[in-house]
């Protein structure tokens, strides 16, 4: 693929999963990726697809099948690394990995009193049909129920569906605040979960310029620490919240031991 040709499609950059502000951070990353490695007079845009809610994980991979999309920002599979191209460098540092609990308050010193994994999975977690970190879970022993998506997921967390739902530290407190009926549940305070889970840049094949271009952009927002003032400008106050270190984490062991990335630096 020559470099005009490159540049051409470079300009009308066809994104899925760009409406929900979950997605905000990796769509200010693609954009400062894009801009650190423009061409002198080169411009671009971002194209979102489609209006409303975001499709699936897996309606996506379908447009980036029929080439309707150019790029996605999922967690990887071992099916999905066979099919896409990749960027194998975690577009959240690692962080993504620490998983907090959504759960009622009233089962607040149920949860207060939980040690181990062995103990948590006497309960049950709530769980995205579509997530796939789903054999995370499975390969760990903890039940979960499937849900459609995550509001509806909340609402059968608070009428007693099950025990708890997972959630990035960067979703867990934007998704309870903006769930209606929320003053029955919580960010369970002192547990945190913890399994390789990063994010790469996918795409077809045929795209691999793209990608060449994006690690490029990389490793300069990482050189000239742009990188981590985007990740701390849109995960910072989060992740002070969530307070980590002072939380007993527990680790599960991930199905995929080859994907498994270091923890974060803090």
């Amino acid at each position: 693929m020559g470099l005009a040709l490159l540049q051409a499609q470079a300009q009308q950059l066809r994104l899925c999963q760009t409406e929900s502000p979950r997605y905000d951070y990796r769509l200010a990353l693609t954009r400062l990726l894009m801009e650190k490695t423009a061409q002198r007079g080169e411009s671009f845009t971002l194209i979102r697809h489609g209006q409303g809610a975001d499709p699936s994980q897996e309606r996506c991979l379908e447009l980036l099948r029929s080439g309707e999309v150019d790029l996605v920002y999922l967690p990887p599979s071992p099916a999905r690394l066979a099919e896409f191209a990749v960027l194998p460098i975690d577009l959240h540092a690692g962080r993504l990995g620490y998983r907090l609990l959504l759960i009622r308050k009233e089962d607040a010193p149920r949860f207060a009193r939980i040690q181990t994994l062995a103990q948590l999975g006497k309960l049950t977690g709530g769980f995205g049909r579509q997530w796939a970190d789903l054999a995370v879970f499975e390969a760990n022993g903890l039940p979960v129920v499937a849900g459609p998506g995550t509001e509806a997921l909340l609402a059968m967390l608070r009428a007693r569906r099950f025990d708890y739902l997972q959630r990035g530290v960067s979703e867990a407190y934007a998704e309870l605040a903006s769930f209606g009926g929320n003053d029955q549940l919580m960010v369970e305070p002192h547990l945190a979960l913890h399994y390789a889970w990063p994010v790469y840049f996918m795409a077809r094949r045929d795209r691999q310029p793209l990608l060449q271009r994006l690690q490029r952009g990389l490793q300069l927002a990482q050189q000239d620490g742009s990188f981590r003032r985007l990740l701390d400008q849109h995960q910072g106050r989060d992740w002070a919240r969530a307070a980590i270190e002072r939380r007993r984490v527990l680790a599960l062991k991930s199905p995929w031991p080859d994907m498994a990335l270091p923890a974060p630096e803090h």
